[in-house]
């Protein structure tokens, strides 16, 4: 196993310098924040003089981290209206001229989301765009579609706060967001970012106990069904950071079929579970007693901040950082995706 504690060995695998783009999304999310606030503008037909949207339903459209994105703004905002998180390519059934399509691609040329963009336009649904660059800004451009440009220097997965502040506060023109905390929020992310970073000893870094914990083993990340984009979140970026299978399940619906399972000693043995929320509950009790009981080994991380959003935002980051730190572990520089690449470049061929 490697020390975690060696810079010059994290460096040497860590190519594009992926630990600073981890590190500064706070700040990369405030500078898309001021320029949301100033630039993002809406059709002054989409809210009546009552502040009342002129739809009956959002839909947000994306795959991978643009796709999770879609699942915080659900989470932390709690929109009044229906909000449906789409991640597919076939979405004509769900849509009307009374629904706001929201695509979200980061390289703007994700095939799903076109096709997707394709069939609003046909359906005459409300559409706000949100990307960097690709074949979705042109289409934005040409078609006189609203939208919203973001730019972020790291892989799409790494940039769920500056494609999620533009979606809030999208939200917040059509009075169902409030931001004013959006702010200091991001602000003490950004120093509890600096707890994990390399620098930082393992002795005094959560994220990299947890990695050195996690090393070898199979992760089972367990959440509420209210809080699941966590689980989901921790498990894509152990699939594309850290190259390690990973898994996720909710409460209470295990309560009613995961709890009852038997495992071989050598599969048991290789299994650990993360329970991920932003508070300690009664069915967290349950869950370590069933662990327990079964002797399966487990971890509770409880959410830490002042409000719902630092506690979901915290959890991310220290995912985010647990699942750098195993790449390590398994010598693997965690930026490249090549399987994912060459995957996509077949789709346009099918």
């Amino acid at each position: 196993m490697f020390s975690l504690d060696n810079q010059r060995f994290i460096k040497s695998l860590d190519k594009k310098n992926l630990a600073s783009v981890i590190e500064q999304w706070p700040n990369y999310s405030l500078k898309i924040l001021e320029k949301a606030q100033k630039e993002l503008s809406i059709p002054q037909n989409w809210v009546n003089k009552g502040k009342n949207v002129c739809f009956y339903k959002i839909i947000v459209n994306g795959m991978g981290g643009s796709g999770i994105v879609g699942d915080v703004a659900k989470l932390v905002a709690n929109p009044r209206l229906p909000f449906i998180v789409f991640k597919n390519n076939k979405i004509d059934s769900v849509l009307d001229e009374n629904t706001l399509f929201i695509p979200i691609s980061f390289s703007g040329n994700t095939n799903e989301v076109l096709i997707c963009l394709k069939m609003a336009l046909s359906k005459k649904a409300k559409i706000f765009i949100i990307t960097s660059n690709g074949k979705l800004l042109k289409l934005a451009k040409t078609k006189k579609i609203p939208f919203f440009q973001i730019k972020h220097p790291g892989p799409p997965r790494l940039a769920l706060g500056p494609q999620l502040v533009p979606l809030l506060i999208l939200l917040e023109k059509l009075h169902l967001f409030q931001s004013n905390h959006l702010i200091p929020v991001l602000k003490k992310n950004y120093q509890v970012n600096k707890k994990f970073s390399p620098p930082v000893l393992s002795k005094k870094n959560l994220a990299k106990q947890i990695a050195f914990t996690l090393f070898n083993y199979l992760p089972i990340i367990a959440t509420s069904s209210k809080e699941k984009v966590l689980g989901e979140r921790w498990m894509t970026q152990f699939h594309e950071n850290s190259k390690n299978f990973a898994f996720n399940c909710q409460w209470p619906e295990i309560f009613h079929n995961l709890v009852e399972a038997n495992l071989p000693q050598s599969i048991k043995e290789k299994l650990f579970f993360i329970i991920l929320s932003s508070k300690n509950e009664n069915y967290i009790k349950k869950l370590t007693f069933s662990f327990r009981e079964k002797q399966i080994s487990y971890l509770t991380i409880i959410g830490q901040g002042k409000n719902y959003l630092e506690k979901i935002f915290y959890l991310i980051t220290l995912g985010d950082w647990v699942s750098y730190y195993l790449a390590i572990l398994n010598n693997v520089d965690p930026t490249p995706v090549k399987h994912i690449e060459r995957l996509k470049k077949l789709d346009y061929r099918i």
